[in-house]
């Protein structure tokens, strides 16, 4: 059981390591160290780690260890989708795939309140919800790997260059 003042604490750790999270990838990326797009898929894989694990978080220091993490994580996915979105669809295209997946978590939250709501009202917990949110996460961060691993092919990689040609 977290007190109030521990929750305080908590929401300064993820403020704090959020903004982290959003000003160190780009630094990252801009000294050629990690490419934007594996930050990306990193933070989501992350962020599903962190998420399976949040249950079984039983004390202050556990959580402000997850919290911080989240925080970092949280950041670097609030940065960089819009980029990644221009590096794979060009400058043309950006706006309107972001609008586009803007569109669709907004949706989806209409589905999602009363989702959360259902579930602490059947289970008195919300165990469930942070093991489902995990494993989409890790699913979201392997199907980026088949992406990635698609585009690198030599195959792609001469296709790509005869149409330069």
């Amino acid at each position: 059981q977290i007190k109030a003042h521990e929750g305080t604490v908590l929401l300064s750790l993820y403020s704090i390591t959020d903004l982290f999270g959003r000003l160190i990838p780009g630094w990252i990326s801009y000294l050629d160290y990690v490419s934007n797009r594996n930050i990306f898929v990193s933070s989501i894989g992350v962020m599903g780690l962190t998420l399976l694990a949040m249950p079984f978080a039983n004390s202050f220091p556990t959580f402000a260890a997850l919290t911080l993490v989240c925080g970092f994580v949280t950041g670097c996915q609030m940065v960089l989708p819009p980029v990644v979105l221009s590096e794979y669809l060009g400058a043309d295209n950006t706006a309107v795939a972001f609008g586009l997946s803007n569109f669709m978590c907004g949706s989806l939250t209409i589905i999602f309140r009363p989702l959360l709501i259902g579930v602490k009202d059947r289970t008195g917990h919300y165990d469930i919800l942070f093991y489902i949110l995990g494993c989409l996460g890790i699913a979201s961060a392997l199907l980026w790997l088949v992406v990635i691993c698609n585009n690198s092919t030599p195959n792609k990689q001469k296709i790509n260059h005869a149409k330069l040609i």
